[in-house]
């Protein structure tokens, strides 16, 4: 179902797509937000400021997951953001500001060449639609064509920074890293996913986008394999996070970049599309759960120093956990995201691995798998 909000003409208004895959990315979000906030709120109590920004994010994912229309699609990244900055920058520590202030210079000039692109459709074409652009540049030839490729490369770009794709993931690990633990773990989860997926639907209408199906592949490859070699040298318990939310990633992309080049519409590009939001919801699961755990003992230990953090859970014993929860929590986690049976992780890794044999990028990760 899609609906023009505020009644305006179609050609202007604002699109809003209701369909399985935005309800798919909603519900993925609400299953890690929600068990966030409450962590934080149990952890640092109640914050009017932190709900305030926190609740508008959560507004503008929902947005950026149903949206139609590419400028829609910016103000939406703008605001989601606008508020990881200041939830990035909230623990008040100089390392997490600046942290903030690096996100903040690569997100705001990656949007600036997003909204060249925009504008670059928008001019050839006369509409911000998805359906009104595919329908008018496959009709496109010379010079027009090529401003419309340009065009969208640049949002196609714009958009990976967000997501944090090698060799735009330089402001990820800081940010993970120096952020309170709740919005580690929201960032790694949901935040570097749901603008990939959002453009799933421009990419899926555009003629020509299998080229662009087959470059991203190959950089998740990349990104499988030059997250896990820094996570390998890593001494920081959330650095080493960080850094394997870049390898994992580079799975996600890998089985969504080859869904584009096969085409939604086939079975095996609907397929591929499908593992790719399954790795992205174990992987989200994962990895927001090892942010809390491994963040709540650094809290107990004073350190998040690996080769001196021992003996966490006898740290949260003594400050009152009488069953040891962030122990098991961590522990399955781990496993999942290490891909061992019989966690989901392992299920959801073993069918990507399977279904993109034959893809370069298949023997990339499957050397990180190893």
């Amino acid at each position: 179902m899609e609906t023009v909000i505020g009644a305006w003409e179609t050609s202007i208004g604002i699109h809003y797509h209701f369909d399985g895959l935005g309800y798919l990315l909603i519900a993925l979000h609400l299953a890690i937000s929600i068990p966030i906030y409450l962590y934080r709120k149990k952890g640092q109590g109640h914050s009017d400021t932190f709900a305030i920004i926190f609740f508008i994010q959560c507004s503008s994912v929902a947005a950026t997951s149903l949206t139609a229309d590419l400028f829609n699609l910016f103000v939406c990244l703008e605001i989601m953001g606008i508020t990881s900055y200041v939830l990035i920058a909230s623990s008040d520590k100089e390392q997490s500001i600046l942290a903030s202030y690096n996100y903040l210079m690569f997100s705001a000039t990656a949007m600036v060449f997003f909204l060249i692109g925009v504008f670059g459709l928008y001019r050839i074409t006369g509409s911000l639609s998805y359906e009104a652009i595919a329908s008018v540049k496959s009709s496109l030839a010379g010079s027009d064509l090529l401003v419309a490729q340009l065009s969208l490369v640049l949002i196609v770009i714009s958009t990976l920074l967000r997501s944090a794709i090698v060799p735009l993931s330089g402001w990820l690990v800081g940010a993970h890293s120096t952020a309170p633990h709740p919005v580690s773990a929201l960032l790694s989860g949901v935040l570097i996913k749901v603008p990939l997926f959002a453009l799933v639907r421009l990419l899926v209408l555009v003629v020509g986008s299998y080229r662009i199906g087959s470059v991203l592949a190959f950089a998740g490859g990349l990104s499988a394999i030059v997250g896990i070699l820094f996570a390998l040298r890593e001494n920081h318990a959330k650095r080493l996070l960080a850094y394997s939310s870049v390898s994992q990633i580079g799975y996600v992309v890998t089985a969504y970049a080859l869904a584009v080049k096969e085409g939604i519409g086939t079975e095996r590009g609907a397929l591929l599309l499908s593992l790719a939001l399954l790795y992205a919801f174990c992987h989200a699961v994962a990895k927001a759960l090892l942010f809390l755990t491994v963040g709540t003992a650094a809290d107990a230990l004073k350190t998040k120093d690996l080769t001196l953090m021992r003996g966490a859970n006898q740290a949260l014993k003594a400050q009152g956990e009488k069953i040891p929860l962030t122990c098991i929590s961590f522990f399955i986690a781990f496993l999942s995201l290490a891909a061992l049976p019989p966690t989901i992780g392992y299920f959801g890794k073993s069918a990507l691995l399977s279904v993109t044999k034959g893809h370069i990028a298949n023997q990339m990760l499957t050397i990180t798998s190893v």
